[in-house]
């Protein structure tokens, strides 16, 4: 197979070049060029910057691709930028939408026909849906088949979000507490970077997927206190968990302006969320091989042996809301 990967150089894209070469495929990356990465020595690399579709054209100039992986669009107009400059030179695109488009009015677990959120403008779950609806009008008109795959979370060797995991990685390593607002049972739901990876490439395999929507998450859900135990539990130690009143925790974020809540818990606190991966299990016969203490052990690894545990975290806005809620 002769694959494009859209955003190749980091995270999730990264891992999907890696499998795919391993599974024999030819690859090639497209990106601006700006995210320094190891590659294998037999990927080929465009670049180009997706807001400038002039740019887009003159990369893929005849260009033909078997498969478009699309790890990278987030706005309606970049889609459109690679749909105009292949001119229909692909016989398949899969695009990595979200979860963030879903309403939270669904019942859990929540399914792909589930309602979606129609969010203000500039909202990243609006963009994704408007990202979707370009991509299936386009498959309608051309004839080209398109797949749409929506992770949550994505976690595990890698990442470059790491105000999530690796945050708490450094708090337990650091033998600071982690605080979480209400009761820690809310159910989060996530999955691990090679997992996905996995599922991008079973569905480029046959046509069962073939103008689909997908979920692609782990195998179960877990609640935000257990999530916590789990990780201390995988790093040999235990886990200082500091409940918060959910008021007390909105009326400081409304009163510090320094505090930065995503720094302190960038997961769901408030509201329960899992989604139904049946629908790919039946389709495709795909399955997620890392059970979540399985996959926290391997990002944890990975995080020691990048010596990551070695960079000295402040966690200011831990400090700022502890120190505001301490009684006088």
């Amino acid at each position: 197979m002769e694959a494009l990967v859209l955003g190749g150089t980091r995270f999730v894209g990264l891992h999907l070049v890696k499998y795919l070469i391993e599974s024999g495929h030819r690859v090639t990356v497209l990106n601006r060029g700006k995210t320094q990465s190891i590659l294998p020595e037999s990927v080929a690399r465009l670049k180009a910057d997706r807001s400038n579709p002039d740019s887009m054209c003159s990369a893929l100039s005849q260009k033909r691709f078997d498969t478009i992986y699309d790890i990278s669009g987030y706005k309606p107009l970049e889609i459109k930028a690679v749909l105009s400059a292949l001119k229909n030179r692909v016989s398949h695109y899969i695009f990595c939408s979200s979860v963030a488009v879903y309403s939270d009015n669904n019942s859990i677990p929540i399914k792909e026909n589930g309602q979606l959120k129609r969010g203000p403008s500039g909202d990243y779950g609006r963009n994704k849906i408007l990202c979707e609806t370009v991509l299936e009008k386009w498959s309608k008109s051309s004839g080209i088949p398109s797949t749409i795959i929506r992770p949550p979370y994505v976690y595990g060797p890698d990442d470059h979000i790491t105000r999530r995991l690796f945050s708490v990685f450094a708090r337990l390593y650091q033998k600071k507490p982690v605080i979480v607002p209400g009761s820690g049972k809310t159910l989060n739901h996530s999955v691990h970077v090679d997992d996905l990876a996995s599922a991008f490439a079973a569905v480029s395999v046959g046509e069962r997927a073939f103008n689909k929507t997908y979920n692609a998450a782990g195998p179960e859900p877990v609640t935000l206190e257990t999530y916590i135990e789990l990780v201390a539990s995988v790093m040999d130690t235990t886990a200082d968990i500091v409940k918060i009143d959910p008021s007390d925790y909105k009326k400081v974020l409304y009163e510090v302006a320094d505090i930065e809540p995503t720094e302190i818990c960038d997961f769901s606190w408030d509201k329960n969320y899992e989604y139904s991966i049946r629908k790919i299990q039946y389709d495709i016969g795909w399955y997620p091989k890392y059970g979540i203490i399985e996959g926290l052990q391997n990002a944890y690894e990975w995080w020691l042996e990048n010596g990551l545990n070695k960079t000295k975290n402040e966690f200011h806005s831990d400090e700022l809301l502890l120190t505001y809620l301490k009684p006088s």
